[in-house]
């Protein structure tokens, strides 16, 4: 019998079970395994082990480890707090909102849309409508100028960088929470929106017609898209968004059932806990 030759392609370990794991260089063998992979849970005030089964966003919760410390975060300080409730991550959230008002735009259309978002979430969280005045100027000013809005390729951004598919819908999905949080009746929500709008066309339409090229971030700001606008239907069928997200879910599913990892656990997340909302 001719001896079987495997190959090793990555270590990982997962420190609590249904969180994040750590990818490594090397790891350390004990008589039970990788050193330190599930050796922790989460458990309830009752004791009973929690699991991404029941809680889909413990996806979202990153591990990391020191010599004597393991450390959880939820990506986004703000999103941290909504898991935790630790007034802690509050503190953390405004003083990067406070940074990022305060701060230039830049050249790049998507690295502005990273302050939009942060500010806009700032602004859901704590209500304070300075952090809303910081969001709405740097998109109007910083983001939608970037974008084409009439030709073959209305709703792109013009510059061949952030008309890529993955920065496209990065822009989008600050743009979405921005619109999603501003009242109705705000003089300048109706720009953003046909912004959004138009953006979400362009590139839905080419999931619909040509396929999906980006299934991380367009899946993550379309579930988003379904959770901030849950009650206007009429946005989400004009932008195609439902269409494309269903889509990308059969896309997704179909993945999960042949047992690949379908995508990054923060968009796993998103995705189960949206499929547990529908299952209700």
């Amino acid at each position: 019998m001719r001896p079987t030759h495997a190959t090793i392609t990555g270590l990982h370990i997962y420190p609590v079970k249904s969180c994040r794991g750590i990818s490594l260089a090397t790891a350390e063998m004990t008589g039970r395994g990788l050193a330190h992979d599930r050796e922790w849970m989460v458990v309830d005030a009752e004791g009973q082990f929690l699991t991404q089964r029941a809680l889909p966003r413990m996806a979202l919760i990153e591990t990391a480890l020191t010599s004597d410390t393991l450390r959880l975060t939820a990506p986004g300080q703000s999103d941290a707090l909504e898991l935790s409730r630790d007034t802690k991550h509050l503190d953390s959230a405004r003083k990067a909102a406070d940074w990022a008002a305060t701060r230039s735009l830049c050249p790049n259309w998507n690295y502005n849309s990273f302050s939009v978002y942060l500010l806009a979430k700032a602004f859901a969280v704590t209500g304070e409508k300075r952090y809303l005045a910081a969001a709405r100027k740097k998109a109007l000013v910083g983001v939608i100028p970037g974008q084409l809005t009439d030709g073959p390729h209305a709703g792109r951004w013009m510059d061949a960088h952030n008309a890529r598919p993955a920065y496209h819908y990065i822009m989008l999905r600050a743009l979405g929470q921005l619109t999603a949080v501003m009242p109705k009746d705000d003089p300048d929500r109706a720009e953003i929106l046909r912004s959004l709008t138009l953006g979400l066309r362009a590139r839905n339409q080419e999931i619909l017609t040509k396929g999906v090229m980006n299934k991380e971030k367009s899946i993550e700001a379309l579930l988003l898209m379904q959770q901030w606008f849950s009650e206007e239907k009429a946005f989400l069928k004009e932008s195609l968004s439902t269409d494309a997200l269903d889509v990308l879910g059969k896309l997704v599913s179909e993945q999960s059932r042949r047992g690949q990892s379908p995508l990054s656990p923060r968009e796993w997340g998103l995705f189960l806990e949206a499929a547990k909302r529908q299952s209700h």
